[in-house]
């Protein structure tokens, strides 16, 4: 379920489609995953053993966990979560099968490519104090 200020655009959205027949698409990324997103101002802090949550996402706070040195790695929740990783909802399934089919839309990049990016980022905002 996406956050309440998203929820509520959703909502807006719909209420133009009842009221002016304005057509609309949602579209809720998930795991998107690669480089240059900074802690949000104002974010609730989120520990992950003795390491504190850059940006809530699996790629990068693996990465930062594993560079730090967290032996064993910490996951959040219970571990019993039905989902990708994220601690905030307990279940979710996402397709991208719908964006496939009326979009053409297809993730071609690699984690290998992924992680030879996102590894080096994660290391320079250590080094830099900002992660």
């Amino acid at each position: 379920m996406p956050s309440p200020p998203c929820r509520a655009v959703e909502y807006f959205a719909r209420a133009a489609w009842d009221q002016y027949r304005l057509p609309y698409t949602i579209v809720r990324p998930f795991n998107c995953v690669g480089i240059g997103e900074s802690r949000a101002l104002g974010d609730v802090r989120v520990d992950s053993g003795n390491v504190r949550l850059a940006m809530s996402h699996v790629v990068p706070d693996l990465v930062q966990k594993v560079l730090k040195g967290q032996d064993p790695l910490h996951i959040l929740g219970s571990g019993e979560q039905v989902r990708h990783y994220e601690h905030d909802v307990r279940r979710r399934v996402p397709s991208i099968e719908k964006a496939r089919r009326l979009l053409g839309f297809e993730a071609t990049t690699s984690l290998v490519d992924v992680l030879d990016e996102v590894i080096p980022w994660i290391r320079k905002g250590i080094e830099q104090g900002t992660i």
